[in-house]
């Protein structure tokens, strides 16, 4: 049954709601000490131009337990992965991480940033 424009403006708002780019170190770091702080899983998944060991990063989304979706963007600061926190949330042995066939995120951030995803659930 075809979704009414009503209710697509609806999901579409709420969306917008819970969603926040990130291109800042500062709030980057913000937001990932509060995620290593609550200690609870999170959703994690990777974009790129042909995602893998040689396909760029670009775009690290993270959402929480709580709804909220982080989209930080490493193509336009690079320095998001050191500085603002995302190595040691990406590495924590006590967060856990789920993805879904996490193979290309995995070695982009390994063959890219020298990280490795640690406490990982991987639903596929």
């Amino acid at each position: 049954q075809p979704i009414s424009s009503e209710s697509r403006e609806s999901v579409r708002y709420r969306t917008l709601q819970v969603s926040k780019v990130i291109v800042n170190v500062k709030e980057s770091f913000e937001i990932v000490e509060e995620m290593i702080r609550n200690g609870q899983p999170i959703g994690l998944d990777g974009e790129g131009v042909n995602l893998g060991p040689k396909g760029k990063l670009t775009l690290v989304q993270i959402s929480t337990m709580a709804g909220q979706v982080n989209i930080f963007d490493v193509q336009t600061n690079p320095a998001l992965i050191t500085q603002g926190g995302l190595n040691k949330l990406l590495q924590s042995e006590t967060i856990v991480k789920v993805v879904h066939d996490c193979r290309n995120d995995s070695a982009a951030l390994y063959h890219q940033h020298d990280i490795t995803l640690k406490n990982v659930f991987d639903t596929q």
